[in-house]
């Protein structure tokens, strides 16, 4: 009985997956299932638009880095690329941790420039579900829907 469900199973998880593959348009322009906000040629777009906004600034990420920064050659910085912005987080999760994980993560970091400040980011990238404002980027993904992208000026207190 267990096998026979298994097979009903599996045959079902293949259907599904081969009905889902198949209702999308060819040749597609994201993958079927991704996280992006936008597709890469609209992050591309972006990128190379904000070269000149960008110029000489810091600019706070989305959660969206690679393409626009690689597009931009700006610095956009978050806490997985801002080496001095993770090191109050690893220290906070020193203190917490228990006396091995304290010893592994001692070993993990064992080269972490622990006096490194982190970068003060002047713009940010900030994203909006919809209409944005006119001088923004709309952008669209399977995962987010429509959205537009847009740079902000920060005050030092806040982020995107």
């Amino acid at each position: 009985m267990v096998p026979a469900v298994a097979a009903v199973a599996a045959l079902a998880l293949v259907a599904t997956d081969v009905g889902f593959v198949l209702s999308r348009p060819l040749p597609w322009v994201q993958a079927p299932i991704s996280t992006n906000w936008a597709t890469a040629e609209q992050y591309q777009r972006i990128g190379e638009e904000m070269q000149e906004a960008a110029r000489g600034e810091v600019v706070a990420s989305p959660g969206e880095i690679g393409t626009l920064a690689y597009y931009c050659e700006c610095d956009i910085v978050d806490v997985f690329s801002d080496r001095g912005a993770i090191v109050p987080l690893v220290a906070r999760r020193e203190r917490e941790a228990s006396p091995v994980m304290r010893a592994l993560l001692g070993l993990n970091f064992t080269r972490l420039d622990r006096d490194q400040e982190p970068a003060e980011p002047t713009l940010g990238v900030a994203y909006v579900t919809g209409p944005g404002p006119a001088d923004g980027w709309p952008v669209t993904s399977a995962w987010r829907g429509p959205g537009t992208f847009y740079l902000e000026r920060l005050d030092g207190e806040n982020t995107p």
